[in-house]
């Protein structure tokens, strides 16, 4: 099995203080692949996410609110990609 390999992140605030639309999106992971991806909010660890990476290799985890997040992994056929860095 492959490690995870996150190569870059980006990330899109929500559009008000209130707003849910902002998201972060994963680059480098392998197409159609499906992963559990695990982040912080604020220090606090959030339910864990299956996501299956797009046709390009990006999971974007979807529908956020204003906050630090940490602590951003993915994990794909028992390997866990190393802590992104955001």
């Amino acid at each position: 099995n492959v490690i995870p390999s996150i190569t870059s992140v980006a990330l899109t605030n929500p559009t008000s203080c209130l707003g849910n639309e902002g998201f972060i999106t994963l680059n480098g992971l392998l197409p159609g692949q499906s992963y559990t991806v695990n982040y912080d909010k604020n220090g606090i660890p959030q339910p864990l996410l299956t996501i299956v990476a797009n046709a390009t290799g990006q999971v974007i985890i979807p529908s956020l609110t204003a906050g630090t997040y940490t602590n951003i992994n993915c994990t794909a056929n028992n390997c866990t990609s190393p802590n992104a860095a955001t």
